[in-house]
């Protein structure tokens, strides 16, 4: 009778849950807000604006398929089609919208309605009357300025073709961005005594025709931003490599297609900061007060195999600096690697605590980081000075620690499924604290954006904040492990019946681990919500994963070491295993594998204890050592 009761006790509990979620669900399709991205056309550039949009939404917080929504339309560069675009997204009440290129922007701009629009590289917002000012657009529009360092591309063209005194331009006439380049270059050109001769085309049924008018005439040809003509930029390729005319183009997607070279923006990175400022008006931003962005570094691309087939000599001085330009901004990838190791090797040092000296898995990590994240990232909105903030974090973290220790020691409910219990539970409550799925910490202060942290160069708070955070932890850890509290908290992982029969009570040392790993999990989260500006209850998933990664890497690279040198391994394996990721990103893959990737890593790194195992195995029976 007791288990029937107790079976129909669960059932309701579990429709309940069910219940629950399933209302949870429909509230939070409800709230998800939709953007709106509505490319001129296909080409190069613009796939990498709109991969890098994707992007930048997703360093806000705001995921496709868990947090947002998006609708993307390709207008093929047809005009009726942008306008018909245009009025689906208002018509769909779009939340923010996305223009990637001028006609698109401009579309979007003259729709009825009051919908956010963000310019995607728009070269001249003031001079195709988007905004009224850059740094205060007034209105419903803001976004990325497409600012090519012209003059630059001007001097790495002569640095290159000394002698050339003709240079062609050729850009669409109706493209107001591509003019504007256009203006600007042969001003530039002409201060310097060279002679500008324009070429322009209507579409790209006119390059070909243009193309083999104009390399008679000029010595370079320089192509601005203009959509168009990276559509046909084969067909210009075709007719200037044939005259042996080089060719110049402003971005580096048209040199990767034949161009000789240029000084440039990424076009990626556009694309990331338009998507991180579309983010931000999803976090509540207002368009007419944010004002107009630009990416200010750019990068020297040279085309080699366009070089040879030109038979032009790239100076050394070329070559030279855009090779420094690239370890420049390799370096900053792996500083920044470093410095999210850091802050993520917290969270492996706690759950350090419960996988290696308890000896087993505790699954609330998943919902302790991303409430460690809500509670630091509330208080930093609410205006708490944010050295608070991050320890209130830690103590979010102990607290459900102790809920976990209590289910599992007093409820004697099995560790996992208390984990599990917790990490549910706290997702709700992570919805309460932050009001919404994801917020934001723009333009508010952190432990990582400080007057003094802001002088150093880019990465370098992340990192020095990260080490001492570190340094203080593992020092302290050190400390409380080598006391008697420390010593019976060792002793009940390694034997806990020895630890009773001495004494001491294993299920408060349980409690006690649980608490220390979690805070140190919800300190974790807090940091890495000021380092990415965000909390959303989702960012916990997979952070199991990561820590144990870590964790096995630094055993499995440094081997055998005292308890006080293991902890500093953890988080050197944590460093290794962010430039590991770094590595895996730098040869092609997507963000969105990153999840099966450390599940590989870390798979591989279990494995590698047998493999050894087995190597040595081998190796002794080949000596002809009998096999123990």
């Amino acid at each position: 009778m007791k288990r029937l009761i107790g079976t129909i006790i669960a059932l309701f509990a579990f429709l309940a849950v069910a219940f629950v979620s399933e209302v949870n669900k429909k509230n939070a399709e409800k709230k998800t807000p939709t953007v709106g991205i509505l490319q001129t056309m296909s080409h190069p550039a613009l796939d990498q604006i709109h991969r890098g949009i994707i992007q930048g939404l997703k360093d806000e917080g705001y995921i496709e398929g868990k947090n947002l929504k998006i609708d993307f339309q390709n207008a093929q560069g047809d005009q009726s089609n942008l306008k018909s675009m245009s009025d689906r997204f208002s018509q769909e009440n779009a939340t923010v919208t996305i223009g990637i290129a001028t006609p698109a922007v401009q579309s979007l701009a003259n729709t009825s309605g009051n919908i956010p629009v963000v310019m995607g590289a728009v070269s001249d917002p003031l001079g195709a009357h988007l905004v009224k000012s850059l740094t205060h657009p007034g209105g419903k529009i803001t976004g990325v300025q497409d600012r090519q360092p012209i003059a630059s591309q001007l001097a790495l063209m002569q640095e290159i073709l000394p002698k050339a005194k003709n240079i062609g331009v050729i850009y669409t006439s109706s493209d107001d961005s591509s003019a504007s380049e256009y203006r600007e270059f042969r001003r530039l050109a002409e201060a310097k005594g060279l002679k500008v001769i324009p070429y322009t085309i209507t579409s790209t049924n006119d390059i070909e025709q243009v193309a083999q008018t104009m390399v008679g005439k000029v010595q370079a040809v320089y192509v601005p931003t203009d959509n168009t003509v990276a559509s046909g930029i084969a067909t210009l390729l075709k007719a200037t490599n044939s005259a042996k005319i080089p060719v110049f183009p402003a971005a580096d997607t048209m040199v990767k297609s034949g161009g000789l070279a240029t000084r440039c923006v990424s076009q990626f990175d556009m694309g990331i900061l338009t998507g991180q400022m579309a983010g931000q008006i999803l976090h509540g931003k207002n368009p007419a007060t944010l004002p107009v962005k630009r990416v200010t570094h750019y990068e020297t691309v040279i085309n080699e195999k366009a070089a040879h087939e030109l038979n032009i000599t790239i100076p050394n001085s070329v070559v030279q600096a855009a090779q420094k330009e690239r370890t420049n901004y390799q370096m900053s990838l792996i500083t920044s690697s470093i410095g999210q190791g850091l802050l993520w090797g917290i969270l492996a040092l706690g759950l350090y605590l419960t996988f290696r000296i308890l000896n087993f898995p505790d699954m609330t990590v998943e919902g302790t980081f991303p409430f460690g994240a809500a509670i630091c990232v509330s208080a930093l909105v609410h205006g708490v000075n944010p050295l608070a903030a991050t320890i209130l974090s830690f103590f979010a973290g102990m607290v459900t620690g102790l809920v976990t220790g209590l289910l599992y020691t007093k409820g004697k409910i099995p560790v996992l499924l208390a984990g599990i219990l917790t990490m549910t539970g706290v997702y709700s409550v992570n919805l309460r604290i932050l009001g919404k799925a994801n917020v934001g910490l723009l333009n508010k202060n952190t432990l990582l954006n400080g007057q003094l942290l802001q002088k150093l160069p880019i990465n370098f708070p992340t990192i020095i904040v990260g080490l001492i955070i570190a340094i203080i932890v593992i020092v302290l850890l050190a400390v409380f492990l080598d006391t008697d509290l420390g010593q019976a908290f060792i002793a009940t992982g390694d034997n806990e019946k020895m630890a009773q029969s001495l004494g001491i009570n294993t299920d408060n040392m349980k409690i006690l681990g649980l608490m220390l790993s979690n805070g140190l999990i919800g300190l974790a989260g807090g940091l890495l919500a000021q380092n990415g500006g965000y909390a959303d209850v989702n960012m916990g998933i997979g952070t199991m994963v990561i820590g144990l990664a870590a964790i096995i890497i630094g055993e499995v690279v440094y081997g055998n070491l005292s308890l006080t040198a293991r902890l500093v391994a953890v988080v050197i394996g944590s460093i290794i295993y962010r430039l590991i990721l770094l590595l895996v990103l730098q040869l092609g893959f997507s963000t969105n594998d990153f999840k099966l990737i450390s599940a590989i890593i870390l798979a591989i790194c279990m494995m590698l204890p047998l493999f050894e195992q087995k190597f040595r195995t081998r190796k002794l029976l080949k000596k002809g050592v009998e096999k123990p």
